[in-house]
């Protein structure tokens, strides 16, 4: 029993007289709260990005990584835990625990100041997303009147689930979740006693009790939440018993500010971020890919992804010496991209590792562009049987006044006549110089694009040769259009995306267009698949095509794939003509 002067004489007699009366205003304030209260949002989410199979790929977050889950979503140990160390009375106030309040009123008195609180959870949450940190009796007041008024509008169990999906763990992590995969790499439905001890002991003081960088205080504050889950009955003995013995993480294991498909990832961030059905302003779209909570599933095959940064590693092995190249694997039909190789290292040390070789780097394509110019032919009218003159050398007028343009084959030799399929096959440049005359320029880059490419391409006679810059993804693109039997379908990265609570805000619906006629897009790729068999391309696609896959039909690759070494020169003829040559237009 206290017995209270009035005026207090002492500075600890003052303080426990403020306590007392902040004690009685908080219940007479408390009885005229209002059911009309509403808690604000749980703030800024952090944005999870899913492969093709549902794994998780990446995590996106600006200033505070946090994933919203249901409380059912986290493990009950972690609630057990958090409730015996923060409030064991939790399920048995009315959001002001008036033992705690006498408790620490007893502390703070004999101290002379405020050094224990007695806040309860709710306490805790409202002073999280309503109020300051500050210590003083008004904010205590109105932290008390909030957490009683919040008491009788949310259940405990709403309350506790905004409680573990608001607190600040440490180490980044705003949430249990977060906090789950930053601690120990798994999602929170999984922890274990040990590991959800450790959680609920962090929050006492996030920074020193920081495992990775104190574990003596981080394993004795563990410790103490066990030993208080056992006094409690939320534990049995033998199993505080293992979990004391259990071992602390020893480094972050996520989110890492690194990831698998890293190219891959920036073209789903940058997905959202220019595309104005995700907000009006930069600002807005910024502001929901990193904080809104979004949930973007893509197309990428996990497994395909490897073996694509397999095939590029097993050819280029020496990252000093060997140049950067790119690889895209795109389904033909759906355009789904399932692996993008778009460098050596996206989180590598040197200024170009973040460039997109396989989206931005543009690089002649040599031979590759012969099948462009074939298919054009072929909807022209010129049939597959049709003969040239394939010579090692041949000077092709190109009129208005311009020099003649001089066309070698790549390795110098000459066939005497062949027909369009014995010139694809062994690619004959002298024979695709006097087609694409045949044809007209304009045509042959105009088919291109109707096949997939987006680059810009110059209508030049040289463009039949390869010299036109293009994407390894615009190829994959267009190549997957003759596997699709002329279909062709813009590549796909994301399939879906929703917000938090489950709102579909994109869900792709590729729309196939007709870009060749069935007829000629199976003739292009029954010579492309002579092309592997017999010809140019046979010996490198045996070396590369790996034993754990399928062998690619007979398209020359696998349909939709294409990869580049950009510092490679293209086999296009005598001098590697480039598209500003003597007979480009100027």
């Amino acid at each position: 029993m206290w017995t209270v002067t009035w005026p207090p004489r002492t500075r600890s007699a003052r303080v426990r007289a403020r306590f007392v009366l902040t004690a009685l205003a908080v219940l007479a304030t408390a009885c005229s709260y209002t059911t009309d209260l509403r808690l604000p949002d749980l703030g800024a989410e952090s944005s999870v990005v899913f492969s093709a199979d549902g794994a998780l790929l990446a995590t996106l977050h600006a200033e505070e990584n946090r994933e919203v889950v249901a409380l059912d979503a986290i493990s009950p140990y972690l609630r057990n835990a958090v409730v015996a160390i923060e409030d064991a009375r939790f399920f048995d106030h009315e959001g002001v625990d008036l033992r705690a309040i006498a408790r620490a009123l007893k502390r703070d008195a004999e101290e002379g100041q405020i050094v224990e609180g007695g806040s309860t959870i709710t306490q805790q949450y409202v002073r999280a997303v309503m109020l300051d940190d500050s210590k003083t009796f008004s904010r205590k007041l109105r932290e008390a009147v909030l957490a009683f008024q919040v008491e009788r509008t949310y259940t405990k169990e709403e309350i506790l689930e905004r409680y573990l999906n608001t607190v600040y763990f440490g180490n980044g992590a705003y949430g249990a979740q977060a906090a789950a995969r930053v601690f120990f790499g798994k999602d929170a439905i999984d922890l274990e006693l040990a590991e959800a001890a450790l959680l609920a002991g962090v929050l006492q003081a996030p920074e020193d009790l920081n495992p990775f960088a104190d574990a003596d205080a981080a394993r004795r504050r563990r410790d103490r939440v066990l030993d208080r889950m056992e006094e409690l009955g939320r534990a049995r003995p033998s199993d505080v018993a293992e979990a004391r013995r259990a071992p602390l993480p020893e480094t972050p294991s996520g989110p890492s500010e690194r990831y698998p498909a890293g190219h891959f990832v920036e073209r789903v961030k940058q997905f959202v971020l220019e595309d104005p059905r995700f907000g009006e302003t930069p600002e807005a779209r910024r502001h929901l890919l990193f904080q809104g909570g979004l949930r973007i599933e893509t197309t990428l095959d996990p497994t395909v992804q490897a073996l694509a940064e397999m095939a590029v590693a097993r050819v280029l092995s020496d990252p000093a010496a060997d140049p950067g190249a790119a690889l895209v694997a795109l389904e033909p039909g759906t355009g789904h991209v399932r692996a993008y190789v778009g460098g050596r290292d996206f989180f590598g040390d040197s200024p170009e590792a973040k460039f997109d070789l396989a989206g931005q780097g543009r690089r002649q394509t040599g031979s590759s562009f012969k099948p462009f110019v074939l298919a054009a032919a072929l909807e022209a009218g010129v049939p597959l049987d049709r003969v040239y003159d394939a010579p090692a050398r041949i000077e092709i007028p190109l009129g208005d006044g311009q020099p003649d343009w001089e066309v070698t084959n790549y390795d110098g030799s000459g066939s005497g006549r062949m027909n369009l399929v014995e010139a694809t096959v062994h690619s004959v440049n002298t024979v695709y110089a006097q087609l694409v005359m045949d044809v007209g320029p304009e045509r042959a880059v105009d088919m291109a694009s109707r096949l997939g490419v987006v680059s810009p391409l110059q209508p030049y006679p040289s463009a039949a040769l390869g010299t036109n810059g293009v994407t390894v993804l615009d190829m994959a693109s267009a190549f997957a259009t003759f596997a699709a039997d002329g279909l062709q379908v813009d590549p796909v990265f994301v399939t879906r995306i929703t917000t938090r609570d489950g709102t579909i805000l994109y869900d792709a619906s590729p729309r196939p267009e007709r870009a060749l006629s069935t007829t000629h897009a199976r003739q292009v790729t029954e010579v492309l698949g002579q092309v592997v068999t017999r010809g140019r391309a046979s010996t490198p696609a045996s070396v590369v095509r790996s034993p754990a896959r399928p062998a690619p039909p007979r398209s020359g690759r696998t349909p939709g794939s294409s990869a580049t070494r950009p510092s490679s020169p293209p086999r296009c003829g005598s001098g590697s003509p480039t598209p500003h040559g003597p007979w480009s237009p100027r």
